[in-house]
């Protein structure tokens, strides 16, 4: 994708197109993603995106742990999860979901990976500002 010095405005379906584009020129091993913007799990790695104006991205205010898959389940998974609401309290991010259901996406996330033994990444955000406009 070469870029121009007026940039035009893209139709969605050439995003996706140069979304997916990126990805087979740069792929990567991403199995399974939730979204909680979307309320699902993403399996398309071109479309495992974060929002712009997410407070993460702009302004790094998220954090982040790893998890290992062992058959298809988050090892330690209670571990990782206190771990995960400690650093988010920490980080003054105030938790959108119970535990249960962060839990819960987690693990769905990790069984809706065709792997059996992979790595779990859990992100915890503040998400957009209210009446952001990016």
């Amino acid at each position: 994708m070469s870029v121009t010095l007026t940039p035009r405005v893209l139709k969605a379906e050439e995003v996706l197109d140069h979304l997916r584009a990126l990805r087979s020129r740069q792929p990567v091993r991403y199995w399974a993603f939730y979204s909680s913007q979307l309320g699902g799990i993403v399996t398309d790695p071109a479309l495992m995106v974060i929002p712009f104006d997410d407070h993460m991205v702009h302004r790094g205010h998220g954090v982040f742990d790893t998890a290992a898959i062992v058959d298809g389940k988050i090892y330690d998974l209670e571990a990782h999860l206190d771990r995960f609401v400690r650093s988010a309290t920490t980080s003054r991010i105030s938790s959108r979901a119970p535990r249960r259901r962060a839990a819960s996406a987690m693990a769905r996330s990790a069984t809706g990976s065709p792997r059996a033994r992979a790595a779990s990444a859990c992100l915890p955000r503040r998400g957009p500002s209210p009446g952001s406009s990016s």
